[in-house]
C-alpha cells in the first residue's frame, strides 16, 4: 500500500513473508528510485532519496520520526 501525506512525502506500507525478503524488495525499490531525475517546475533538477523502517510501531508513531529527520 502506498500513500501521499504531505505534498512531497509518501508512505509505502509492505508485508512480506520475510524479512530478506523485506529487505530484498525494498533496496531494488530505493536503488529504482534515487536513480530518477527529477526537475521541478522553473528549477533545477534533483535526486528523490528513500529512507525505510522496520518496525512495528504506529503509523503516528512513525510519522513523527520522519518528519524528525527532514
Amino acid at each position: 500500500m502506498i500513500g501521499r501525506i504531505w505534498g512531497e512525502e509518501f508512505v509505502m506500507i509492505l508485508l512480506c513473508e520475510t524479512f530478506e525478503l523485506l529487505q530484498y524488495s525494498v533496496e531494488k525499490f530505493r536503488i529504482k528510485v534515487e536513480a530518477l531525475p527529477l526537475q521541478e517546475a522553473h528549477s533545477e533538477y534533483f535526486l528523490p532519496t528513500v529512507s525505510f523502517n522496520k518496525t512495528g510501531a504506529t503509523f503516528e508513531c512513525l510519522y513523527e520520526k520522519a518528519a524528525q529527520n527532514l
